[in-house]
């Protein structure tokens, strides 16, 4: 809470002695106006945000998941198509855009398709990750004990790549929160980056960043949730590993 009081207070002194225009960067009360004025208009445009954040999320999840699996089950594999990911994740997203809309038009599942794309990545890296570090003792050990190649997985591998796989989760929440709003700014028609995208062509700045705070409280609050997930699943779990940056 300090760090957002000494946000504000920052801000704040900005705009009054550098007498920034209002246009450009309004008062922190200005934001706070427009939260109150436009409430219900952010509340029903954050709810269709949050859809295409966690459509996009679930489906990177899962996706993220099976790849990752798919990738650690083979050394031919491995060496196919990692390199192939590499390349695609170079690729930048929002290029896609056009395409992603030939395809699928306009709307949600665009934005959700958006937020997937740039969600995978990490999952599929810090999943990987955690597939492979997986001390071979105990997997040794599962052999030996002639437990089958599932039981090993779901008794060893798994439960030990874990802490790894929650870290991926907690950056594909975050990533796609961005490839959500993202898609609504330049291809949207609702949803908070709508919003941002026509308040500042409309030049009603303390509209378009109270939708930013409430873009940036949506991203915080998903983002502890996975944190709190984590906390309960995996107690005995401390720190993050985090790859796939």
């Amino acid at each position: 809470m300090a760090g957002f009081a000494l946000l504000i207070i920052c801000w704040q002194l900005l705009v009054s002695l550098a007498a920034v225009q209002e246009t450009a960067l309004p008062r922190p009360l200005s934001v706070v106006e427009a939260l109150s004025e436009h409430g219900a208009v952010l509340w029903e445009h954050s709810q269709i945000t949050l859809i295409e954040i966690l459509l996009g999320f679930v489906l990177s999840a899962v996706s993220g998941f099976l790849i990752a699996l798919l990738i650690d089950s083979s050394r031919i594999l491995y060496r196919l198509l990692y390199p192939l990911m590499i390349v695609a994740q170079a690729v930048p997203k929002l290029a896609l855009v056009p395409v992603i809309l030939i395809w699928f038009g306009f709307g949600r599942t665009s934005n959700a398709v958006i937020a997937l794309l740039i969600s995978v990545f990490p999952v599929i890296v810090n999943t990987l990750h955690g597939f492979q570090s997986v001390d071979r003792r105990y997997v040794e050990l599962g052999r030996v004990m002639a437990g089958s190649h599932f039981m090993r997985f779901r008794k060893i591998r798994l439960p030990a790549a874990m802490p790894s796989i929650f870290t991926g989760l907690k950056l594909g929440m975050s990533f796609a929160t961005v490839g959500a709003v993202a898609g609504e700014i330049f291809a949207g028609s609702e949803g908070l980056g709508y919003v941002v995208s026509s308040a500042a062509g409309a030049l009603d700045t303390p509209l378009a960043y109270a939708a930013i705070v409430v873009i940036s409280a949506l991203g915080l609050i998903l983002y502890y949730l996975m944190l709190w997930l984590e906390k309960r699943l995996l107690p005995w779990a401390s720190g993050d590993l985090v790859t796939g940056m």
